[in-house]
């Protein structure tokens, strides 16, 4: 296949990436004009965000008509050009110095941190396909120059959020707001609450199965893998990690890592043991003392907690071959996780190529024991790639090359995307702030930069909320 016909083939990903990511601020204008913050600093995040989203969207016509011409060689192109929005309307004039709602700059600064993600995302796909077809990629650098500026905004809102709250507390009690908390009482009921309980009864339920010499033989048959955490023998293996770990035991009984994450849902998942205790006087099968030390049995039975474990040297071409044949062996062996595993929050739940691989890796965490069976996608977006135990994990690839599908013609120029200790510290320190862990992968990272980040995470101490892979 020729320049040219490559890049009439890939035309349409150009103009879907401007069209779904060119205006990942949309969400953040309309949040802005409606008065999340005003006076100067909103007036000063406005103009920024007009900017940039000027900056991006121009950098996406100038890449499709890049892709476009090259693609003419071969052939009238049939792909219209992308549509991207221009940018919003001005802000409202208000005589305010500095007013708005903490509350809707929460959602402001979500909002920023997914349009940073999203361009970010872009910028990477955009200059692999500009690489490829040997295409300057300035276009990419200046969509992800605009997302680094996004997180720089990010910042200085929050700095507002917190300027509006120091000055709420100062000034008088202001009166209830029973739609707000009406408002914030359903959502932590119907979306924390509820889950929780069904995960409860859905978890007690099992167990009594598990446990009863009747159903146990239909649940082995049913579910094999499920019964060995919750019955006789997954039992005896935490029993055994809760001497080792006593500490971590003690946090598993009581579902430690859930009451610090979310409350709500940590108490609908206890409501079912309360009940049955408060029933049975204490006596019941699944009451008490003996149902938390069963869950606890169960959650440390099922992942030893993680410990500061030490990368893999980097991976030959031969190792990296054996590696892809594994995780495609493991796609194909678990079909229904894997399309589950795929479905990415932060695209509406649609599988992209980098969810995909995503899907393979925590397939793998999965068979390595490192993950529960259970874990899963978060149910919104910004919430990192997957939850496993309560633990949201956000999935980092580092890169010193080019990957290695791109031609050899391209893999001659210096890669723009190559590991730097900077952007290593900046992106993990981020997660890390954010209550999340970080699965580093170093599979296209070479041994210097495997060194230098082991240094760094012996430094910062972040040992113990690091998984390497592979």
């Amino acid at each position: 296949m020729t320049r040219a016909e490559q890049a009439a083939a890939l035309l349409q990903r150009v103009k879907q990436l401007a069209e779904e990511h060119g205006p990942a601020l949309k969400r953040a204008h309309t949040l802005l004009v409606n008065g999340a913050l005003v006076g100067p600093a909103a007036d000063r995040l406005h103009q920024t965000l007009v900017r940039e989203h000027n900056d991006v969207r121009s950098a996406f016509y100038t890449a499709f008509d890049a892709v476009q011409r090259l693609a003419a060689e071969a052939g009238p192109p049939r792909v219209r050009e992308p549509y991207i929005p221009g940018p919003p309307r001005a802000l409202p004039s208000s005589p305010a110095i500095r007013s708005g709602s903490p509350e809707e700059l929460d959602r402001l600064s979500a909002e920023l941190t997914y349009a940073a993600n999203t361009w970010d995302d872009s910028a990477q796909a955009l200059s692999e396909i500009l690489a490829n077809l040997a295409l300057g990629t300035a276009p990419a650098t200046t969509i992800a120059r605009a997302a680094s500026q996004l997180a720089h905004q990010r910042a200085q809102v929050r700095r507002s959020r917190d300027e509006l709250l120091k000055t709420a507390e100062q000034n008088a009690a202001r009166p209830s707001d029973t739609g707000g908390f009406f408002d914030d009482g359903w959502n932590a009921y119907a979306h924390h609450y509820l889950p929780g309980l069904g995960e409860g009864l859905k978890d007690l339920g099992l167990s009594a199965l598990a446990g009863n010499p009747v159903t146990a033989p239909v649940y082995i048959a049913a579910n094999p893998g499920s019964w060995l955490q919750r019955g006789p023998v997954g039992q005896a293996r935490g029993l055994i990690e809760g001497v080792r770990h006593p500490v971590a035991f003690a946090k598993a009984v009581v579902n430690w890592e859930e009451w610090k994450r979310d409350p709500a849902r940590a108490f609908g998942e206890a409501v079912p043991t309360i009940v049955i205790t408060a029933a049975t006087l204490g006596t019941g099968a699944g009451s008490g003392a003996a149902a938390r030390m069963a869950g606890g049995v169960r959650r440390i039975g099922t992942k030893k907690p993680v410990e500061p474990v030490g990368p893999r040297p980097a991976l030959t071409a031969a190792e990296k071959q054996t590696l892809e044949k594994h995780l495609n062996d493991l796609k194909a062996q678990h079909p229904e996780k894997y399309a589950e595993a795929a479905k990415d929050p932060d695209h509406n739940f649609k599988a992209t190529k980098g969810s995909r691989d995503e899907a393979r890796i925590s397939l793998d965490l999965m068979k390595k024991g490192i993950f529960d069976e259970n874990y899963t996608r978060p149910s919104g977006p910004q919430q990192g790639d997957f939850i496993d135990k309560g633990i949201h994990w956000d999935i980092k690839g580092i890169h010193s090359d080019w990957p290695p599908h791109v031609p050899a013609h391209v893999r001659s120029r210096p890669f723009p995307n190559a590991y730097n200790e900077a952007d290593f510290r900046r992106t993990v320190r981020k997660q890390l702030e954010m209550g999340r862990g970080v699965i580093l992968d170093t599979r296209n990272a070479d041994q210097s930069a495997i060194t230098e980040m082991k240094r760094i995470v012996d430094e910062e101490g972040w040992g113990d909320r690091i998984i390497w892979y592979p």
